[in-house]
């Protein structure tokens, strides 16, 4: 199951989310969120969005048995293609590509200066953050990227989100910080993905003092169920 919602702050914004489905049981999801706001953040996110499937596009024609490109490879590709355009403009774009195999039963993760990815771990009850090493798009044209895999299990919850759900500050000026976001999750993982959503939403909202985002903000529920 899976849901999503991005709000932007100013009628546009320069979060973006995206799925690119590789088979029955396999697909890529990509969260991005270049610094900034407003139409010139908008511009490069929609400029980057269409990135990756051109790059996928370009990696499987090469391969000379058709072979599925490697989430870094792509990750890697779409750097070199948009890395002097970020730089010549002073802004960078931090990002999450991951590929999900159901039958595998693990993510494939790439993690680009993006806030961690949340893993609710339906056996344990736990949270735990799934992190890469990877710098953000454009801070650098030479930049490599490696990604990692995890396991995963029969109703484990994958949360992605940019910093505007973690930034949110409240009257004193504190964070609603990630810790927030997993009490939320714990509590809530037994909704479905698109309620869980508005449950992290309205925390976030209520903690703020606010009846909308003051920042863009985006946030990708994924929950992994049994079955064929």
């Amino acid at each position: 199951q899976v849901a999503a919602l991005t709000l932007p702050s100013q009628h546009v914004d320069g979060d973006f989310y995206d799925f690119f489905q590789q088979g029955v049981d396999c697909f890529d999801l990509v969260v991005g969120d270049v610094m900034g706001k407003g139409v010139a953040a908008a511009l490069l996110g929609a400029a980057l969005k269409s990135s990756f499937p051109r790059a996928f596009s370009q990696l499987l024609l090469s391969s000379a048995q058709k072979k599925l490109p490697e989430p870094e490879e792509i990750v890697l590709l779409v750097q070199r293609e948009v890395a002097r355009r970020f730089i010549s403009l002073g802004m960078f774009a931090t990002l999450c590509y991951a590929r999900l195999d159901v039958t595998q039963r693990h993510i494939i993760l790439v993690d680009c200066g993006h806030p961690k990815t949340i893993h609710f771990q339906s056996r344990t009850g736990a949270c735990h953050l799934l992190q890469g090493d990877n710098m953000p798009l454009g801070f650098s044209a030479c930049e490599t990227y490696q990604q990692v895999s995890f396991a995963l299990a029969e109703g484990d919850l994958l949360v992605f989100y940019s910093d505007g759900l973690t930034e949110a500050r409240n009257a004193a000026g504190d964070f609603f910080g990630v810790e927030r976001v997993m009490e939320v999750i714990r509590q809530q993982h037994l909704l479905e993905p698109a309620r869980l959503i508005e449950a992290i939403l309205e925390a976030v909202l209520a903690f703020a003092g606010l009846e909308t985002s003051a920042d863009d903000l985006t946030c990708v529920v994924v929950r992994i169920e049994g079955g064929d």
